[in-house]
Parts: C-alpha cells; sequence; structure tokens
C-alpha cells in the first residue's frame, strides 16, 4: 500500500490538470486510514482544480473523497455536508454508481456517529439503486457494508443473511467473468490461430490466477462466518430438510460433548431427549411447510454418554429464492439456569411454610403463656401434699414441652431471638465432640478435621451447637449398620466462577461446616422436602420432623446458607456456609445474681391485645404489689397515659398489636414525656418492627411463653438497673 501511495505521489510531477485530478482523488482515498489529514489535503486540492477545470464529474468525485476524509477525521457534520453535495452533483448526472457509492459512504457517517437508523436508510437506499442497475460490484459492497454494521450490532441473523447474499453475488460475478474470458478466448481462436493459442494460454493462467483469487475469498468467508459464529456464547447448527447437518460452531459440539467425526454420522434429533423428540421433529416438519409454530422453546438434551441437559432452542427457516432450503438452530444450555429456578422455588415454598409456622407459634405462644400462668396460680394457692398438685405440675410439664415445639417452629421460620457472638466453630465442634461421641454407637467412627487458619462467624452458640447435633443425630439415624461421620471445618471464597450453585449463596468469604455419613442417603424428592417442617423419613415414634427444618431457620436467621448432596447408598454430607468475621472467639458472660426483692408499689402500663393473658399478667402483678392500668391497644394506651404521665413508671407491651405496635407506642410515649424503664413481649420476631438490638436478645426482650416468676424478676431487674 506504501509503495502504490509514493509511486502515485512521484507521478503527480508530471502530468496534465485532469491527470491531476484523477491522481488526488485516488490517493485522497488510499489515504482515508492510513492518514486522514493527508487524504483530506489530496482531496481539497482535486475539488479546487476540479471546479477550476469545470467537470461536473470530476468536482462529485473530488467531494465524495473529501467526505470519506473527513470522516476519517471524525468530523461528520463536514463530511455529511461535503458528501451530500456530491449526492446532488452525481444525480443531476444521473451517475447510479456515483450516487451508490456516496449513499454508502453517507450510511457509514451516520452510523460511526451512532445514527445507526440514518445509517441503515442511506445503506440501503444505496443499495435499492445497485440492486436496480444490477451493478454487482456495488451490490457486493452494500451486502458487505450492512453484513458488518449488523455484526457490529450484534444482530448476527441479519449479518449472516446479507453474508450469503454477498457471496451468491460473489460466485454469480466470477460466473459472468469466466464466461466473458470463455468467451473472449473462443472469438479470438477464430480470428488467428497462433495468436489465439498463445492468447489462450495466457487467458488460462488469468483464470487459474481469478480462480486462486476467488477461492481464498471465498476461504477468507467462510473463515468470517466461523469466527462470527465462535464468538456467539450459543450453539449454533444448520440442517437441511432432512435434518442433515451442514454446519455447527464448536459451542454446539461442546454442548452435546460430541465430535466434528461425531456430526458427520449424527442425527440432529438424537440429541433430544426421547419423551421430547416427537413434538420437535413435528416442529421441524410444520415449519418447513410454513405453518405457525414456535421458534423458541425449551427442552431436555441428551448429551454424549447419556447425561441430561436443559436446553433453549431458537429456530429459523433458512430459504433461498423464497424456498425453503433448511433450519438455523441457535442451542443454549440453560441447565444451571433450571437449578438455581428450583431452587429458588423450594426455598421460597419453605419461606411461605415459614412465614405459616411464625403466626401459628405466636398464637400458641400466647395459649401456653395463659396456660403456665394459671398453672402457675394453681400451684401457688395449693400446698406440696395436695392430691392436685401432681396433675398442676403435670400441665406445667406438658407446656414447658410445648414451648420447646413453638420455640422449633420459630427457628425454622427464623424468628427466634438470637444471642450472637464471635465463635470459632472450630472450637465449638471441639468442644462437642465428646458429647457427640455418646450418641454414636460403637460402629460408627467419628472424624473432625479443621483448617490450619480457621476463620470466626457471628453467630448465636447454642443455636450453632443445636445445629451439630440435630445434624449429628440425623447422620446418625442413617447408618443403622455402621460406617463414618465426618466433621469438617474450612475456610472457603465464593466467586462468581465457583462451583457451588444456590440463588441465596453471594461471592464472599465464608467459613463451610460439613457434617458427611456413608448411610443409606436419599432419592432426588426426599432431597427436594427434606427442610420442610413435620416431614420426616423416619417412623413417627423417632422423629417430630422438626429437626431438619429447625436447622434450616438457625443457619437462615443466621445470614447463612445450608446445602445437602446425597446419594442412595453411598451417604449424604450436609454443607452449612456462614459469613466469615474478623475477630477471636467470644466466650459466654457468667450470669450475675438475679434480684429477688418484692414489688415497692410501681405503677406499671400493660398493653396486651390477647384479653386471656392480659387478664392473667394483670392479676398476677397486682397481687405482687403493683399498680397495674391495662389497655387491649396501643390507642387505648395513649388515652390511659394521659391521665397518669407523671405516674407511669414502668411499660410492659407486646410487640405485635393491631395498629400501633409496641414499638412505636414506646417511642410515642417518650416523646409525651415517659422516662420509665420498657419491657416488650414477643411470640417471634417480626423484622420489619423489631430494632437489630431486640433481635439479638436483648435484655429488654421476654419471649413467649414464660413463666410468672420469670416476667416478675425481669421487670424487677429492669426497675432496680434505673
Amino acid at each position: 500500500m506504501t509503495d502504490s501511495i509514493q509511486a502515485l505521489e512521484d507521478r503527480l510531477k508530471s502530468v496534465t490538470d485532469k491527470e491531476r485530478i484523477d491522481l488526488l482523488i485516488d490517493l485522497s482515498l488510499m489515504n482515508f486510514k492510513v492518514s486522514p489529514a493527508k487524504a483530506r489535503s489530496h482531496a481539497e486540492e482535486a475539488l479546487g482544480l476540479s471546479v477550476s477545470n469545470g467537470s461536473k464529474l470530476l468536482e462529485a468525485k473530488a467531494l465524495n473523497a473529501l467526505g470519506k476524509a473527513c470522516l476519517g477525521q471524525l468530523n461528520h457534520n463536514e463530511a455529511l455536508k461535503h458528501l451530500h453535495s456530491a449526492l446532488s452533483l452525481y444525480e443531476k448526472l444521473d451517475s447510479k454508481q456515483g450516487i451508490t457509492n456516496v449513499l454508502e459512504n453517507i450510511g457509514q457517517v451516520y452510523y460511526s456517529s451512532g445514527e445507526q437508523k440514518d445509517a441503515l436508510e442511506y445503506l440501503n437506499r444505496g443499495l435499492e439503486i445497485a440492486e436496480r442497475s444490477e451493478a454487482l460490484d456495488f451490490m457486493i459492497q452494500g451486502y458487505h457494508s450492512l453484513s458488518e454494521l449488523y455484526e457490529k450490532e450484534e444482530d448476527f441473523e441479519k449479518a449472516l443473511e446479507y453474508h450469503r447474499r454477498m457471496s451468491e453475488l460473489e460466485k454469480k460475478l466470477f460466473n459472468l467473468e469466466k464466461s466473458k474470458v470463455i468467451t473472449e478466448i473462443d472469438a479470438k481462436h477464430q480470428t488467428e490461430k497462433a495468436e489465439q493459442e498463445a492468447e489462450i494460454s495466457i487467458h488460462k493462467e488469468e483464470l487459474v490466477l481469478k480462480n486462486r483469487e476467488l477461492e481464498k475469498l471465498l476461504k477468507e468467508k467462510n473463515d468470517f462466518l466461523g469466527r462470527m459464529t465462535e464468538y456467539i456464547s450459543d450453539g449454533v447448527m444448520i440442517d437441511d430438510q432432512n435434518g442433515k447437518i451442514l454446519y455447527s460452531n464448536d459451542r454446539f459440539l461442546k454442548i452435546f460433548g460430541i465430535s466434528r467425526n461425531d456430526l458427520l454420522k449424527m442425527d440432529p434429533f438424537k440429541c433430544i431427549a426421547p419423551e421430547w423428540r416427537e413434538k420437535v421433529m413435528d416442529y421441524h416438519n410444520r415449519r418447513l411447510t410454513g405453518e405457525d409454530v414456535p421458534d423458541r422453546f425449551e427442552c431436555e438434551g441428551i448429551k454424549k454418554g447419556g447425561g441430561r441437559i436443559w436446553l433453549e432452542v431458537g429456530v429459523s427457516v433458512v430459504e433461498r429464492d423464497g424456498v425453503p432450503q433448511g433450519t438455523q438452530s441457535l442451542v443454549r444450555d440453560i441447565t444451571n439456569r433450571r437449578i438455581l429456578e428450583a431452587q429458588l422455588l423450594q426455598s421460597q415454598k419453605l419461606d411461605a411454610v415459614g412465614r405459616l409456622a411464625g403466626g401459628i407459634a405466636h398464637d400458641f405462644n400466647n395459649l401456653l403463656t395463659v396456660i403456665k400462668g394459671h398453672t402457675d396460680f394453681i400451684l401457688l394457692d395449693i400446698p406440696e401434699t395436695h392430691p392436685m398438685r401432681p396433675d398442676a405440675e403435670g400441665i406445667l410439664k406438658a407446656a414447658d414441652r410445648a414451648s420447646l415445639l413453638t420455640q422449633q417452629l420459630l427457628a425454622f421460620s427464623r424468628q427466634q431471638i438470637l444471642q450472637p457472638r464471635i465463635l470459632n466453630l472450630g472450637r465449638i465442634v471441639s468442644g462437642l465432640q465428646r458429647m457427640l461421641s455418646r450418641l454414636l454407637s460403637e460402629d460408627i467412627q467419628l472424624v473432625t478435621s479443621f483448617s490450619q487458619d480457621e476463620g470466626c462467624v457471628f453467630a448465636d452458640e447454642s443455636q450453632i451447637e443445636q445445629v451439630i447435633v440435630n445434624l449429628v443425630i440425623n447422620a446418625r439415624d442413617s447408618m443403622k449398620s455402621g460406617g463414618k461421620l465426618t466433621i469438617e471445618v474450612i475456610n472457603v471464597d465464593i466467586d462468581e466462577n465457583s462451583l457451588v450453585i444456590n440463588p441465596d449463596l453471594h461471592p464472599g468469604r465464608y467459613m463451610q461446616l460439613s457434617i458427611s455419613d456413608t448411610g443409606c442417603g436419599m432419592n432426588a424428592d426426599t432431597q427436594a422436602r427434606i427442610f420442610e417442617p413435620f416431614y420426616s423419613t423416619k417412623l413417627s415414634e423417632n422423629g417430630s420432623g422438626l429437626g431438619l427444618a429447625m436447622v434450616y431457620g438457625i443457619i437462615k436467621q443466621s445470614d447463612g446458607v445450608i446445602e445437602v448432596s446425597s446419594e442412595p447408598a453411598v451417604g449424604t454430607t450436609f454443607m452449612v456456609y456462614l459469613p466469615r468475621v474478623e475477630g477471636e472467639h467470644i466466650y459466654d458472660e457468667e450470669q450475675t445474681a438475679k434480684s429477688t426483692e418484692s414489688s415497692k408499689g410501681e405503677n406499671i402500663l400493660l398493653v396486651e391485645d390477647d384479653e386471656a393473658l392480659r387478664s392473667i399478667v394483670e392479676r398476677y402483678l397486682s397481687q405482687e404489689g403493683y399498680e397495674v392500668m391495662s389497655a387491649g391497644s396501643a390507642e387505648e394506651a395513649l388515652k390511659i397515659f394521659e391521665g397518669i404521665s407523671n405516674k407511669l413508671q414502668f411499660l410492659l407491651t407486646d410487640v405485635v398489636l393491631p395498629g400501633i405496635n409496641g414499638v412505636i407506642l414506646a417511642s410515642m410515649l417518650k416523646e409525651n414525656g415517659f422516662n420509665g424503664s420498657i419491657l416488650y413481649m414477643t411470640g417471634y420476631i417480626k423484622n420489619e418492627i423489631m430494632p437489630d438490638d431486640m433481635k439479638k436478645g436483648d435484655k429488654d426482650l421476654l419471649e413467649k411463653p414464660f413463666s410468672l416468676t420469670a416476667l416478675r424478676q425481669k421487670i424487677r431487674d429492669l426497675l432496680d438497673a434505673r
């Protein structure tokens, strides 16, 4: 290219004005990408000479070259001005080729400036003129420009279509040139045999070279097609009317785990799962006959070796002269997406069940508090030797057992109150190891493993211990004939490319607690329901079905994720992921002695919407010597406060109330001058109304169901602390 430019510049020194104009225009077009500034200089000189010469055709060519040089300098407005001037001159001269060339250049300017719609309009206008005048060279140029434009816009289907048209025209042009050469050879053969033989030899050599050039061009176009499809993340496959595969990219081969050799003898419909195959074949046949069938659908596929995958398939008909020749398919492996969708659905299902369980536990806790309260009254009123005392104590024990059940439901619904602190999981497991060994039979081997650089988590120690014990018991029960139980604690870093697939697990630093057994394992259906409350594979007398549901809730409430992997007759692994935090293990604080001092006659405002519970608490506190005023709602409490605002020393309120909740009520009382103590009662945590410190076990919160003595102690502690 550089030698050609230099040769033309050397010729400028010894040519006429007209020849100089042509040379300057050629030099401008050749310097368009190499040196836009030099290209513009040549074009401006050519324009000046052509105006002086009076040749409108040369003036139009110079304006076209100047516009293209301005495009090279990214001066879009000036480029459009010169190109439109050239277009006006070519239209007056009725030069179809000139008009086509300028329209394409205008389209390139609009595309370069980001105005794709205008770019398409001018490129298509130029192409229409070229097609009407059957100017094959300009038609090829137009198809090439449109193919490149759609490729940059990532509209690969249209890019492929214009590329196909361009290839067909090139073949047609080649045939015309070939026919022309043969005709010339034949004509010369009729005139001078000797000269004809020499010319035939020359033309044959030219034809060979031309064939080589066209073969090279065809190869470049095929390579371009291959490169373009390789950039697509989906599999691309083209077949004929009979389903024979004509082309596929490497991604298609990778999706199905096949080679190029497999492709030669492969029926594409064999890649579809048997239960889907008939439907997909019916779509294919009806599509080729012009019927309206879905052009995008999902189905299951079969990999080489028998593995199943989920596919998203988009299909379009490939036509030639309006006649269907086959189809082109874009195939995407959506197996991971399907897995995530199933996991998300299961998570949403568990969340819904959790909300229901939490609501039931809340109402049940109110009932249990009433039952325990009345039982406490009975026990306070009858002597140790009374014949009814064992019955009352039995009621109290049953209520305590029922409260454990509600705690399990609250754990599953992630609405229990936690007392988290920084914990070292390895130390927790080590501390439990002796107890865990006693839980296992002699034919079960317990193995523990901890990473050298153990991190910490922020969680409730008693709840994490409960998680470990429940998972160990679950593993023990699956190994009736003995086996091996492994507990491992390691640091893991989850990134975007991690093999762990879970919609709730985000990139970050985690501690992974895994508990593996070599027991009976579980099938897929059991794994899908394993965390549901009251679902159990054990006999009814051996389990309530709440153990794993509670584990699930504790981990979720601790901002963690739990996964299960199992195979029948091989074993099961539960993997718990908890966010890793900085810091050292914090040991449990020693409990200080509780106050046993009785009432000093303080004024208490009791707010509880459950009438039975409100009645028994009011009765008990009054007996203890407190001045109690009770209300069934926040609105009623505010009216009471208006009359006793200066005397009120203590607010005892349920958190969840109809209308205004207990937390907002306390805030409103403070705004109106109340500065006494506050004790909240709750059967479960309602996240949208509970302050963060209460969710983590703040001292000013009393969990239902509670005993009357626990209530008395809590109130006394808060009053004495002021």
